[in-house]
Parts: structure tokens; C-alpha cells; sequence
């Protein structure tokens, strides 16, 4: 969670989560990506969720790698479109290896209002409720206790 400030003396050291991808997320929707990468995810009730890669059960490492692209990077992508680019959401740290970070968040929040407030001034919908709720969560952001 590196957009978020931590406190001068913690007493846990910040998490550090190792990128896994194989691959950078292919830039398309998050709502057809498992299968655009060929995984089939099976939903059943009683049972959870199970997945298949290329028609057969994954390894962890390939079910571990598929999730942080999907769900992390997928949804990055799905947030900020051509807004950001995923890669700057990792980060290398002094040994070489490489982490998700969320560093860049606040930067990339902040170019998007931007280029969306442009946006709305030429389209003029500045009071749409749509554009009421997003201004206002971006507008909280950091100001929470």
C-alpha cells in the first residue's frame, strides 16, 4: 500500500507483495480476460470456485500469477483505461526483485480527474450524478482519518 503514508516509528514493517505475472496484462476489458488468456474460471456454489488453464488445473504459481493479473492489473486497466499504464504499478527494489506497488496511485488519480474534468467541460455534464460521485470520493481521498 505505498500511497499510503505510514506512521513515523510502526511497528510492523510495510508488506512487500512480489509480482508474479508471466506476462503484462493485455490491455483489454477485465470482463473477458480469462478467457482472452485461456483460462475458464467454473463457479459452483457448494464447492467455490475452481479454475482451468488451458483446459486443465493450474499449478499455484500459474493460478497465483493469473489472479494478481486479472484482478490487480485488470482492474487498474479497467479503472484508468489509457490513463496509466500498468507497468508503473511495479516497482524493483535494490536486489532486483520485483514488487507490486501502489505508489504511483495518487499521481494517476489525480492526471485522471484532470483529463476527465477537461472532458466534461467540453461535453458540459459537470453535474451529472455520475460525475457528483466520483468528484466526490477523488475529493475525500487523503482526508480520511
Amino acid at each position: 500500500m505505498g500511497h499510503l503514508p505510514l506512521p513515523s516509528d510502526p511497528l510492523l514493517d510495510s508488506i512487500s507483495i512480489t509480482y508474479l505475472c508471466a506476462e503484462a496484462y493485455d490491455g483489454g476489458s477485465i470482463w473477458s480476460y480469462p478467457q482472452r488468456v485461456g483460462w475458464e474460471i467454473l463457479y459452483d456454489a457448494s464447492a467455490g470456485n475452481h479454475y482451468l488453464y488451458q483446459g486443465r488445473k493450474p499449478s499455484d504459481e500459474e493460478l497465483h500469477a493469473f489472479i494478481q493479473n486479472y484482478l490487480y492489473f485488470g482492474l487498474l486497466h479497467e479503472t484508468f483505461g489509457s490513463f496509466s499504464d500498468c507497468a508503473d504499478f511495479i516497482h524493483y527494489t535494490d536486489d532486483g526483485r520485483a514488487v507490486v506497488t501502489t505508489a504511483p496511485l495518487n499521481d494517476h488519480l489525480t492526471r485522471w480527474v484532470a483529463k476527465l474534468n477537461m472532458l466534461i467541460e467540453l461535453v458540459g455534464f459537470e453535474e451529472s450524478r455520475w460525475w457528483v460521485n466520483v468528484s466526490s470520493v477523488y475529493n475525500t481521498r487523503g482526508k480520511l482519518p
